[in-house]
């Protein structure tokens, strides 16, 4: 299991936007075409560069405003294991904190070297420490 927990000089809304609004989404994570942020809701995307080589599909478990964020992670041309990803947040005006964990990735062992733990380890702290830091904080 993946677990990485970071804190941004920035609002727990703006924090709560960024993981969810496709248009903020698409500015530090990927281009995911606008879902409704509900219960049973699936969205999906792929890795950027235009290769299109893995297909994500997420389907939305728990969503509770500001709080609480926890989809499915699947790659079903690959692999027909599902994993959970989980964006718990907290903090005020000033400054958020943002727990995230992604449980179950060794359902989808059979899909292949690219599928490693380590691999979602190393682009998981990009995207969460770097990517999402760097929008919010801008």
């Amino acid at each position: 299991m993946i677990q990485i927990q970071q804190n941004y000089s920035a609002s727990k809304q703006k924090l709560w936007e960024a993981i969810t609004n496709t248009q903020q989404m698409k500015d530090w994570y990927f281009d995911i075409k606008p879902f409704d942020l509900e219960k049973g809701e699936e969205f999906t995307f792929y890795e950027p560069g235009g290769e299109n080589k893995y297909l994500h599909l997420c389907k939305i478990v728990q969503v509770i405003s500001q709080q609480l964020f926890q989809h499915t992670w699947q790659h079903p041309n690959n692999s027909k294991g599902i994993s959970m990803v989980t964006w718990e947040i907290s903090g005020d005006e000033n400054n958020s904190q943002l727990n995230f964990s992604h449980e179950g990735i060794e359902n989808m062992r059979e899909a292949g070297e690219d599928f490693k733990e380590e691999n979602y380890q190393a682009g998981w702290s990009e995207l969460i420490k770097q990517s999402l830091k760097n929008y919010l904080e801008q």
